[in-house]
């Protein structure tokens, strides 16, 4: 996935997908912010300090790479915990009233 936003960075990396981000203009996609959402994420994001062309790159290496690809799938778990965490705290709140 070419991400450009945090939370469908942290959505795709969650569905065990390998997210390629660069820097942008604003303080979501500050090199420090992706920095810190790529240790967040456990790896599962690849932050391109040079821009589309190094995106490019690494984008063709994760395709040509099976292997890297189940290793996000398998990162998912990890990196964003089970499914069913909304709904969690849904009954929790509404247990609380």
């Amino acid at each position: 996935v070419l991400g450009l936003a945090g939370t469908a960075n942290e959505q795709a990396v969650g569905l065990g997908k390998a997210v390629v981000t660069m820097p942008g203009h604003g303080p979501q996609t500050s090199l420090t912010r992706l920095w810190e959402q790529q240790q967040l994420l456990l790896g599962g994001v690849y932050v391109m300090e040079y821009g589309p062309c190094e995106a490019a790159e690494k984008i063709k290496q994760i395709l040509l790479q099976p292997s890297l690809q189940e290793w996000h799938q398998q990162l998912a778990q990890r990196a964003m915990g089970l499914p069913g965490a909304a709904l969690r705290m849904a009954q929790r709140i509404l247990s609380m009233s």
